[in-house]
């Protein structure tokens, strides 16, 4: 329920109302979740489309579904790179210690060699040729051409398909590097943006023409994030970079290691719900879904939000264990879903290192330092713009944005709301302590519903978030109210971990 940073102080005492709200939660998820696990649908799905699963890697006697090809991608490439970040964080921290200035260039030529041999030559080519586009580019110093060379980079592929030069590598690799190299040359365009947009607004690079090739090329192509992410700044991964070398601790070691046995056991977990819970076949089974009772159906929609959790888990927890051996500190993987009640909360931490992307380089340069509450909303909605953008534009993926940029305007009109005189008065007279944190949960609990059901449209298709709609949003008074009413739980177990971590961070400091 917590996030891998999030230690809960001894001082902390559960009341019994805590207790409850706790209890309460985690076994409505682990009704809804038996509920489905138990459905015919579910039971059912390899009679209906056998192709859709393979034979189980661990020898169990069930079937695993193998639909789901972000993660059947992502996951081979973790399997393929892992032993060559490893030698890569070897031979970087021998350079720092040795001569530091190497380590630099050492990085992306090693990067392109690991890229090459586990995806295909032609991924590093057009890696290379977007970094060239923008290092070029940023000598202009005009950060609106950097904003409209990205933008055109990111929807080429799907406004002109027949031209996609990934398709080569489709037709002659296959499905797996085509996905790899796709997603590379994705992450690789807000990475360029990221360096280039830095030095044409950082006053101490005024004296240069062009940026720091090899510190540039090391971001761009920094082996453990360069396929799956996450994503840093390029600011954060000089400043790390630039550190003073020092001994390494035993603290530093065993922390990378064990990172490393997290993600090996969130990737054995994932591929243990793919035998169970067959979540991903059924999103291409719509009467499937439409079969399922209440409960079964709930049900789903929590699986299907928990095994994306997971698999970012180890994409993101991977790669930042990988790196922290190297002692290059990655944003960090996210939080648990179950715990988020505030779409702002859910955008901040599932994806931090996403959310500080678009904050430092969309945001901000739209709100300004002002930030009054109704330009906040604007970029708020241009900020989900350019994510309906990165995800493809589907119509579902349009319904997901719009619902997650009206959810966070809808907690920056609250905000407003309650930070005139009125309402301050009315708060401090009547609704303080404990009937705070219930209005509060209650309000939660609404925003809580919409994020899940947004993210629906975002993990399913429009038939199956359709059928969501339907038969749980407008179901009343059940399944809606019940929903609700554990929705308001889970509002106060989030507070609860919000509280816990305030206290960690100011008993840190």
């Amino acid at each position: 329920m917590t996030s891998p940073q999030t230690k809960i102080s001894p001082s902390v005492r559960w009341s019994p109302l805590q207790i409850f709200h706790w209890f309460m939660w985690i076994t409505g998820i682990l009704y809804v979740l038996w509920c489905y696990f138990a459905s015919p649908a579910n039971s059912r799905a390899p009679e209906i489309w056998p192709s859709a699963f393979v034979k189980s890697d661990y020898g169990l006697q069930r079937v695993q579904d193998d639909t789901n090809l972000s993660w059947k991608y992502g996951r081979s490439f973790l399997l393929r790179t892992w032993v060559w970040c490893l030698v890569q964080a070897a031979v970087s921290q021998a350079l720092l210690q040795g001569n530091p200035r190497l380590r630099v260039r050492f990085y992306p030529v090693f990067s392109a060699l690991a890229l090459a041999w586990t995806v295909c030559w032609e991924s590093v080519l057009a890696v290379f040729v977007v970094y060239a586009t923008f290092f070029l580019l940023a000598g202009l110093r005009i950060r609106i051409v950097c904003y409209l060379v990205s933008l055109l980079a990111l929807v080429y592929s799907f406004f002109m398909d027949k031209w996609d030069p990934m398709l080569l590598v489709e037709k002659r690799r296959g499905d797996t590097e085509y996905f790899l190299a796709s997603i590379t040359v994705y992450w690789s365009v807000l990475r360029c943006l990221s360096f280039s947009v830095d030095f044409a607004t950082d006053p101490k690079s005024s004296k240069r023409r062009f940026p720091d090739f090899w510190m540039s090329l090391a971001y761009v192509f920094y082996l453990p994030s360069v396929c799956l992410g996450p994503l840093m700044n390029y600011d954060n991964f000089v400043a790390q970079l630039e550190q003073p070398p020092k001994p390494w601790t035993v603290g530093e070691l065993v922390g990378g290691l064990m990172g490393l046995v997290r993600s090996a056991f969130h990737l054995v977990l994932r591929d243990l719900m793919g035998h169970y819970f067959y979540s991903s076949a059924l999103v291409w089974m719509p009467r499937a879904v439409s079969s399922m009772d209440l409960p079964s159906l709930v049900g789903y929609g929590v699986c299907l939000n928990f095994m994306f959790y997971v698999k970012y888990l180890v994409f993101y927890g991977a790669p930042g264990a990988l790196a922290r051996l190297d002692r290059v500190r990655l944003p960090p993987p996210p939080t648990c879903v179950a715990r988020e009640h505030l779409c702002s909360h859910f955008w901040r931490n599932f994806d931090n290192g996403l959310h500080l992307w678009i904050r430092r380089y969309l945001y901000q340069p739209l709100v300004g330092g002002g930030r009054p509450k109704l330009l906040r909303c604007v970029g708020t909605v241009a900020c989900f713009g350019f994510v309906c953008v990165w995800h493809k534009m589907t119509t579902a993926v349009q319904i997901w944005c719009a619902l997650n940029a009206f959810g966070i305007s809808l907690e920056i009109v609250t905000t407003a709301i309650r930070g005139c005189q009125l309402c301050q008065q009315m708060e401090a007279t009547y609704v303080h302590g404990f009937r705070l944190r219930v209005l509060r949960a209650v309000l939660g609990s609404g925003l809580y519903l919409l994020t899940i059901f947004a993210c629906l449209f975002f993990l399913t298709n429009m038939g199956v978030a359709t059928i969501f709609f339907h038969k749980v949003i407008l179901g009343f008074p059940l399944p809606i109210v019940p929903v609700l009413v554990f929705l308001y739980f889970a509002s106060h177990v989030s507070l609860d971990v919000m509280d816990w971590e305030r206290v960690t961070q100011g008993a840190s400091h």
